[in-house]
């Protein structure tokens, strides 16, 4: 996520364990969370508690892989 945030200068993120937050620069996690949900081939769930925040929950089994896949995923929403 540190790096994912400053490749898109971001503000930066935190959380602790798996329940992490991207600090956006602007007021478009609303805008991004809509994108998320419907990004083919599989949507990616998250949510925006605040219009400057991502905040990720995934489940306590999730697999290294699906988290590279969300990474993944952010970076091309954050890129637009």
């Amino acid at each position: 996520m540190r790096e994912l945030s400053a490749k898109h200068g971001l503000q930066g993120e935190r959380g602790s364990g798996l329940l992490r937050a991207l600090i956006l620069d602007d007021e478009r996690g609303p805008e991004i969370v809509q994108k998320a949900l419907t990004q083919a081939p599989v949507g990616l769930l998250l949510n925006a508690p605040r219009p400057n925040l991502l905040r990720f929950m995934p489940a306590l089994n999730v697999s290294e892989a699906e988290i590279d896949q969300m990474i993944g995923m952010l970076d091309v929403l954050l890129a637009k």
